[in-house]
């Protein structure tokens, strides 16, 4: 059971956290982190990486091909506990999970990570970081195709070919976009 202190050291708010993969600092992978996830290397048989794959009661990420040395077939266990607590079980024998340049987590240990955290496995980083709202109703009117709708703009041919503050740009403009005076 987490002490107290524990528990406030890496409590995470309530809502979505995304788990992103990096390969040579570009993302290829991303999607929503679930209670309970291991990351690993391919197995005989496993579809290509990057996907998740149902695993006995677990599911799986493979973030690495069956050839990759560097990953281990079930390298990292990732656990949001109800306390809003994320875990990180390194199941490796022999690799370490980097988190940063001081921080790792050694072959069978855990530790708990604050948002946003990365996870090193060689050539792959793994970020974990909460997930951005998606308000999509800040729009006072919803977003027309062009040509539709009732728009208090005016189109550029009905300009006015002379007067004030049009001058001879506007004249200059007209042939390019096709329209005659």
């Amino acid at each position: 059971m987490l002490d107290e202190a524990t528990q406030q050291f890496a409590a995470v708010p309530a809502g979505e956290i995304t788990l992103k993969v990096y390969r040579h600092r570009r993302i290829v992978y991303s999607t929503d982190l679930p209670y309970k996830l291991k990351i690993g290397r391919q197995r005989m048989g496993d579809p290509e990486p990057y996907c998740r794959v149902a695993s006995a009661g677990n599911e799986r990420l493979i973030i690495a091909g069956v050839q990759e040395a560097t990953v281990s077939r079930e390298h990292a266990r990732i656990e949001r506990l109800p306390t809003g607590i994320i875990c990180v079980t390194n199941g490796s024998d022999k690799r370490a999970i980097s988190l940063d340049a001081n921080n790792s987590v050694a072959p069978g240990h855990t530790c708990q990570v604050d948002l946003p955290a990365l996870l090193n496995f060689g050539e792959k980083v793994i970020r974990l970081e909460q997930a951005l709202p998606m308000d999509l109703s800040s729009l006072a009117q919803p977003t027309m195709a062009p040509g539709l709708g009732n728009s208090s703009l005016m189109r550029f041919q009905d300009l006015p070919s002379s007067g004030a503050g049009t001058g001879r740009r506007a004249e200059r403009f007209r042939p390019c976009v096709g329209i005659d005076k």
